[in-house]
């Protein structure tokens, strides 16, 4: 509305020319649930307090290190077997995750500690899926992490007589993390581990099939378009041979050779490897970064290559995959496969909804989710505006810009921007008369996701020479 002047001179007024722009929101960060050496900031207590970081170095300053992690290490009554090794305090694998993660491209992440390797009576604490589950409260008032992982959910220790039980509750935390993807935020995207034995892992009979059928009875029917879960787990190199040494050995070993010595050699490794036997969550987390931040995430995290990662820790083949990628109950579970001359894979691009046609791809529903939060961001910046054709022009405005870049960018199907996304408000469009004097202001968009192209067929065809 002009102003009315009352003493003579030049007025400028400026207009604005465009309407307010939809900001994209981050989708490469995610959150980690567990357990750290420490939580604070100065005097400042971090535990159960999401905080954001953004390198490793980050982390160790305010969370502080590795686990001194002891082995035990005795002599085998098992023929040609030299020592029978064994952990003797059950270990905390967070920080390695982080290493992975950040290798692997990660950035900026949240940590949630749910408490120390000690207890506060000194002795060493265990992996606890009801404390674990207690970092999931305080990530409901953070609106910017767009993942979801607690790798150390798969570490919880299994008692001999209840095992069932002990791996029923593990799948239990993993519903609540759906749910609260799925339920409580609607904002971020869970990627979940399925529980393997490492020494299992060992066994050339090794078969797949019972962990698998664990993980899908387990795991419910709740939700499961807002998560992923990947197999097997990896042989990493986030513990190198220089931080493995006498002190990951219980005094009270019976073999405890000098370092010269062969055995004792031959032991370190072993505990090395057995250190650096992790399931993919963290990794996984990376490469949804690296994707993200490189192509976009539009583009499905798959066939991508996992930095750091010496090997699976079984081997997958295209018969094993076909169950695990196309199950009858549709629970996809994405496969991690070595190639050679490529090296470790994901080979496995589906969410645990693979029977739905909307959200069966990882890549749509994040794409969804970022179209979501992107323009709900916005939006919310409107409430108590005029609920009138100025308004509904000005955001059908701003959203079109939007999502036409993002059509630009590759995100959305279609040869041009009508085809690929429409955006509808207004009087008789999208709302009626009532909503209006109700203070309701309804908003339509639709868009075209583009799909991966999961499944690729050459046909070839050879021509003869006539004679």
């Amino acid at each position: 509305m002009a102003k009315t002047q009352s003493t003579p001179g030049v007025y400028i007024e400026e207009i604005n020319d465009f309407p307010k722009a939809v900001v994209p929101v981050p989708t490469a960060v995610p959150a980690f649930i567990g357990y750290t050496e420490k939580a604070e900031r100065g005097e400042e207590s971090l535990r159960l307090v999401p905080t954001k970081i953004n390198s490793m170095a980050e982390f160790e300053r305010l969370f502080g290190g590795a686990p001194a992690t002891t082995f035990t290490l005795s002599n085998s009554d098992e023929a040609g077997v030299p020592y029978k090794l064994a952990v003797k305090d059950y270990f905390f694998t967070l920080y390695r995750q982080l290493r992975i993660f950040y290798e692997n491209g990660g950035s900026s992440c949240y940590i949630v500690s749910v408490g120390g390797y000690s207890t506060e009576d000194g002795n060493p604490a265990v992996i606890s899926l009801e404390t674990l589950q207690s970092g999931l409260a305080p990530l409901r008032k953070e609106k910017e992490p767009t993942m979801l992982l607690i790798p150390e959910a798969v570490h919880a220790p299994v008692r001999a007589n209840h095992s069932n039980e002990d791996q029923k509750a593990t799948y239990q935390l993993q519903q609540q993390m759906l749910s609260h993807c799925g339920g409580d935020t609607k904002s971020r995207f869970a990627i979940l581990d399925v529980r393997m034995d490492g020494a299992s892992s060992e066994d050339p009979f090794y078969n797949i099939e019972p962990d698998i059928t664990r993980f899908r009875k387990g795991i419910g029917s709740e939700n499961l378009d807002w998560g992923a879960a990947y197999f097997p787990w990896l042989h990493t190199t986030a513990v190198t041979k220089d931080e493995v040494g006498p002190d990951n050995l219980d005094a009270a070993s019976e073999i405890r050779p000098g370092p010269a010595d062969a055995l004792y050699a031959t032991a370190m490794n072993d505990i090395r490897k057995y250190l650096n036997l992790l399931p993919p969550s963290a990794a996984m987390a990376g490469v949804y970064s690296m994707v993200d931040n490189s192509v976009g995430v539009f583009k499905s995290p798959a066939n991508v290559r996992i930095g750091s990662v010496m090997a699976p820790a079984i081997e997958i083949n295209n018969s094993d995959q076909k169950d695990m990628n196309v199950p009858f109950d549709g629970k996809s579970i994405n496969a991690i496969r070595s190639f050679p001359g490529q090296g470790v894979l994901v080979w496995g691009a589906r969410t645990l909804d693979g029977n739905s046609l909307d959200w069966r791809y990882i890549s749509v529903r994040r794409t969804v989710i970022f179209i979501e939060q992107s323009i709900t961001n916005t939006v919310e910046s409107c409430a108590f505006s005029p609920n009138s054709a100025e308004t509904w022009t000005s955001i059908k405005t701003s959203i079109s810009v939007f999502l036409t870049n993002f059509w630009k960018a590759g995100g959305l199907a279609g040869a041009t921007p009508e085809q690929s996304f429409s955006v509808d408000v207004g009087l008789g469009s999208t709302m009626t008369a009532t909503d209006i004097l109700e203070g309701i202001m309804r908003i339509t968009v639709k868009v075209a996701i583009t799909h991966p192209a999961e499944y690729i067929a050459l046909n070839f065809q050879q021509k003869m020479s006539e004679a």
